[in-house]
């Protein structure tokens, strides 16, 4: 249960992760219409131009710095999953070899049975 719950966990941050991503982008993309727009406009002023640049280079930073953000987490989920499947890994083996084991008490037990009947009819 607690794995579902990590795992509709960390498929939720990733769509959250890729709508941020999607709006960063769009708004970056609208941000340069404005700035092509303006330096088209003929009663554009000098000023208009810096300041929409420089608005544009703030979302630019911002966008790259969520991207860092998003890089780091998904290291670090690679790192969680990685750790998970080494466990996963270890489970395995461990019921393999309770099985194996198992099946060969049950293997054993027959044969002693076995041997226990031919000794009661060799005594009858």
């Amino acid at each position: 249960m607690e794995n579902a719950q990590r795992f509709l966990k960390h498929l939720s941050l990733a769509y959250k992760r890729i709508q941020e991503s999607d709006a960063l982008r769009q708004d970056l993309k609208e941000h340069i219409q404005v700035i092509r727009d303006l330096s088209s406009s003929k009663q554009c002023r000098p000023s208009d131009i810096q300041s929409a640049l420089k608005e544009l280079e703030e979302k630019i930073e911002e966008a790259l710095s969520r991207q860092t953000k998003v890089i780091q987490s998904v290291s670090d989920e690679q790192s969680f999953n990685a750790q998970l499947l080494r466990r996963i890994t270890s489970v395995e083996k461990h019921i393999e070899n309770y099985v194996k084991t198992q099946q060969r008490r049950q293997e054993r037990i027959r044969e002693l049975e076995l041997k226990i009947r031919r000794r009661a009819k060799r005594k009858s």
